[in-house]
């Protein structure tokens, strides 16, 4: 599903979060699933989070409504 369509996760994301809180659209980083080389999208992902210094925080879901946070 593309990312701009309404019922993406990088939609809802952005709708019930992102827009939210005091956060630059270029430091959200959601994968692309997509991506016609998944095992690549996720290889630059981890590089892209060893780049930047590690996470700080992260924010997972499952489900709808149960989300998780993790602080290091």
């Amino acid at each position: 599903m593309n990312i701009n369509h309404p019922q993406s996760y990088h939609t809802f994301m952005w709708n019930h979060l992102f827009k939210h809180v005091n956060i630059k659209e270029e430091n959200v980083h959601i994968l692309d699933g997509n991506s016609e080389d998944l095992d690549n999208e996720c290889s630059k992902f981890e590089a892209d989070i060893v780049k930047l210094g590690g996470i700080e925080l992260f924010l997972g879901g499952k489900y709808m409504h149960n989300f998780y946070f993790y602080t290091s």
